[in-house]
């Protein structure tokens, strides 16, 4: 989601195989999966790819879990 022009683009996407996205070195913190999230993997994992929708990312409380940045444009 750009914060600057309040636009959002992109898909959630399920992989049937492991992705690294951070390092181990820089895990802060490990929780154990809500239903909420239980929930919205099941769903990814039924429909494949999901396109963002604020009403999804409302309903099962993904907020936290979205990178959010602002992107300059040429005026």
């Amino acid at each position: 989601m750009n914060k600057k022009t309040n636009s959002k683009s992109g898909k959630f996407i399920y992989l049937d195989r492991s992705k690294r996205i951070v390092r181990q070195s820089d895990i802060t913190k490990i929780e154990s999966a809500n239903e909420n999230d239980v929930d919205f993997y099941n769903l990814l994992k039924k429909e494949k790819e999901i396109v963002y929708s604020k009403n999804i990312v409302d309903k099962y409380n993904l907020a936290n879990y979205i990178i959010y940045y602002e992107v300059s444009t040429k005026e």
